[in-house]
């Protein structure tokens, strides 16, 4: 970790090495969501630069578009989206406060600082997106990160969100700010400052309370980042994502919340009571999200697939990606990654790849979930050894490889064909975070301001969520699937003293699985 500063340099140095930026003026960008919208010089030469042409390359669902073929938009579309959106909520927001006589509370350069934090955001997002940070954020390096930078660790930030951070910090990057943007700006004191978009990306508490609130724009319980990715990622999904986005922004206000805080000063996004019915339906719509798309079994056998690459990567050194640091990961893109391979010769990591490029996805032999355990409902015990299960299924380094190679080995000693770890997934997904959204204050008609989770049951929606919706799977090679089934449930019912119902067999589209 202490050569990552360097590691940042050769980064930077790379992808600015042939780029030299021009003013070509404030552009008019269409997007089939959000219409017609105008970019600003400064974002203009943004938007051209390598570091944000990258995300082009990007897809923004990781490997949802290997089972639902339009899903193949890109962090670059997203990103842009999200500056839109940013800008709307931004200009609703400052037309209230000057209403109540606060015209100084959103200045110029506030606005092209959220826009900002926006458009880069994504930033640091690796390959394949959220897929590729189910084994980074397991890695040793970033444990040893957040206890160097313990706001990473407490505020729960992703890797990609750290990466961001880093670039934008970095002296290179400044030097290039500093050399090629600020001078785009008529006037000095609407320049923005680098540290605070970057504390924008990382929920930081350093930004003062008077101005947390446009944090909240882009990280927060009510942020435009959210409404983005919801509609855009159901669009092209072909799901008929629907909510009131026009009320959302006029039901949300800044208010003063230092009486309730206790922080002199602190002004946050606060959603109008009569405003709840459209959190309802972003809630209702991003659990459909996670439900059809995120969590759908074939996007989770082909994210196993992509997990098995990025370990490839990070523990070999004959490949021609060439990793001496997780940063190192933002040297490449899915088209690498999909057109990479060991010259000469088999190998894991060529078919892996190959298994991806061709979409051969294992199949899921076994199915698991709370409602399929028997006894679970009335004897603690097994609901406690259920609880284990789930952990050692979703350490995807350490208990879950383990896992593989133990049932991995039941089934070779029954069978005439020897097979590998690539013919055997382990995958049970998180359930969708609705923690922040349950802390989200809202503004009673008697203009107290209290939780969400005391007027919307937001914890409902989530156990309902884990009880009926969130499966974990166990996926095999096609000619394998019976014999796995029968080891699989022996295997939970040895290791762990847990039995299943019959659904976790049928569910798999195994016939009889007892």
């Amino acid at each position: 970790m202490d050569n990552l500063p360097n590691r940042i340099d050769n980064f930077l140095t790379k992808v600015f090495s042939d780029f030299k930026p021009v003013n070509r003026g404030s552009k008019v960008i269409h997007d089939p969501l959000w219409g017609s919208n105008l970019f600003y010089p400064w974002e203009i030469a943004i938007i051209d630069s390598p570091l944000f042409q990258r995300l082009r390359r990007i897809h923004q669902t990781g490997t949802a578009y290997f089972t639902y073929p339009s899903s193949s938009h890109s962090r670059f579309c997203h990103s842009l989206g999200v500056t839109i959106l940013a800008d709307k909520l931004l200009h609703t927001l400052k037309e209230k406060v000057k209403v109540k006589g606060n015209n100084k509370l959103i200045s110029d350069k506030d606005i092209y600082e959220v826009r900002l934090a926006g458009l880069v955001h994504d930033f640091g997002h690796c390959f394949f997106s959220h897929t590729s940070e189910q084994v980074l954020e397991n890695l040793a390096f970033f444990n040893k990160l957040k206890q160097k930078y313990p706001e990473f660790g407490k505020k729960k930030i992703a890797p990609h969100e750290i990466f961001a951070y880093f670039i934008l910090t970095n002296n290179l990057f400044k030097k290039f700010w500093k050399k090629n943007i600020e001078s785009m700006f008529r006037r000095t004191k609407d320049i923005p400052e680098l540290e605070n978009i970057a504390r924008i990306i990382i929920k930081s508490s350093d930004i003062p309370p008077q101005k947390r609130f446009l944090r909240e724009i882009i990280t927060g319980p009510y942020d435009v980042d959210k409404l983005e990715y919801l509609y855009r990622d159901g669009y092209n999904a072909g799901l008929n994502i629907a909510y009131d986005i026009e009320r959302y922004f006029y039901k949300i206000n800044v208010e003063d919340v230092s009486r309730y805080t206790k922080i002199p000063g602190e002004h946050r996004l606060v959603m109008d009571f009569t405003g709840i019915t459209v959190v309802e339906q972003l809630i209702f719509s991003k659990m459909m999200l996670y439900s059809y798309i995120y969590h759908h079994q074939k996007v989770r056998a082909a994210d196993c697939l992509i997990r098995d690459i990025v370990v490839e990567i990070i523990s070999r050194n004959d490949l021609e990606i060439r990793i001496k640091s997780p940063f190192d990961l933002l040297n490449y893109t899915d088209y690498d990654i999909l057109s990479c391979f060991i010259s000469g010769g088999k190998s894991k990591f060529n078919g892996l790849v190959k298994k991806l490029q061709n979409r051969y996805l294992l199949k899921r032999c076994f199915v698991i979930n709370r409602d399929y355990v028997e006894g679970l409902k009335t004897d603690e015990e097994v609901a406690g050894k259920y609880e284990s299960l789930c952990e050692d299924m979703r350490d995807v380094l350490k208990s879950q490889l383990k896992m593989r190679q133990e049932i991995l080995e039941r089934i070779n000693k029954r069978s005439r064909k020897k097979y590998d770890l690539t013919d055997v997934y382990i995958d049970l997904p998180p359930v969708p975070p609705i923690e922040e959204a349950a802390k989200a204050p809202i503004k009673l008609p008697n203009g107290k301001i209290e939780p969400m989770s005391d007027y919307f049951q937001l914890e409902g929606w989530q156990k309902t969520y884990e009880l009926k919706k969130l499966r974990g799977y166990f996926f095999v090679n096609p000619t394998i699937i019976d014999l796995a089934n029968k080891e699989i449930r022996d295997y939970l019912r040895e290791k762990y003293n847990l039995s299943f119902s019959s659904l976790s067999s049928q569910l798999a589209k195994v016939i009889d699985g007892d």
